[in-house]
């Protein structure tokens, strides 16, 4: 799991994610701001590099960052909410999970992500994200076979053309996911529905077998998240 949310691609899956949850006038924002740090690197008589001086004269003291960390006003609210709906309704296998699941802090990275979303719409990001994050751990233990089946299975229920399973966690969520998203705003949400059955059939794809240079590899995760 940690890989898959490490991923280069992840960032342009975002961008398509944020046309639904960040107001048009935040998109120019910037989400970080950059100071200059004015102090250089020295050298000392053998011209090896040392760290700069510190400002209160304390060589182990940190300098301050240069960026300011942006999280969405909402984020402990959201973060609880959607860690609440997933502990009650998702089938963890024992309380180890359900730790593990809560410790990886996907709400939270997703508020991060999306710091200027509307109010009314960072759950929905929180939501999709911690799915699809939570269906990858699924497909970790089938074959791609079965894992191609799986997905296959739940696309036509996000576009809303088939009805979930009741039984099925992952069927009726993701349903009622893609319709709670359509009512807020239905082209916007139809309009990131193909970048995420992108990011879906990557996930299955046999390709990843035989892949052994670095250029196969970005073409294959530019399908797994990069267009998704």
């Amino acid at each position: 799991m940690a890989t898959f949310v490490a991923n280069l691609g992840l960032s342009l899956f975002l961008a398509h994610l944020s046309k639904i949850v960040v107001p048009l006038s935040a998109v120019h924002t910037p989400v970080i701001s950059y100071q200059p740090n004015l102090a250089y690197p020295v050298h000392n008589d053998a011209g090896v590099e040392s760290p700069p001086p510190s400002p209160t004269g304390k060589a182990d003291v940190p300098l301050a960052s240069r960026f300011k960390v942006r999280c969405h006003p909402l984020e402990p609210e959201v973060t609880n909410q959607v860690n609440e709906y997933f502990l009650t309704h998702w089938p963890f296998k024992d309380d180890k999970a359900k730790k593990k699941f809560v410790g990886a802090g996907f709400s939270y990275v997703t508020c991060l992500y999306f710091p200027m979303a509307k109010d009314d719409r960072i759950q929905f990001a929180c939501k999709l994200l911690t799915l699809l994050f939570l269906i990858d751990d699924l497909l970790e233990d089938m074959s791609f076979k079965d894992g191609s089946a799986y997905n296959e299975k739940l696309i036509p229920i996000a576009r809303g053309d088939v009805l979930p399973d009741r039984k099925v966690p992952a069927e009726w969520i993701m349903y009622y996911l893609w319709e709670s998203m359509r009512t807020h705003d239905r082209d916007l949400a139809d309009g990131i529905l193909e970048p995420t059955f992108t990011f879906m059939r990557a996930q299955t794809d046999k390709s990843r077998l035989t892949i052994k240079e670095m250029g196969p590899y970005l073409t294959y995760r530019e399908k797994d998240v990069g267009k998704a």
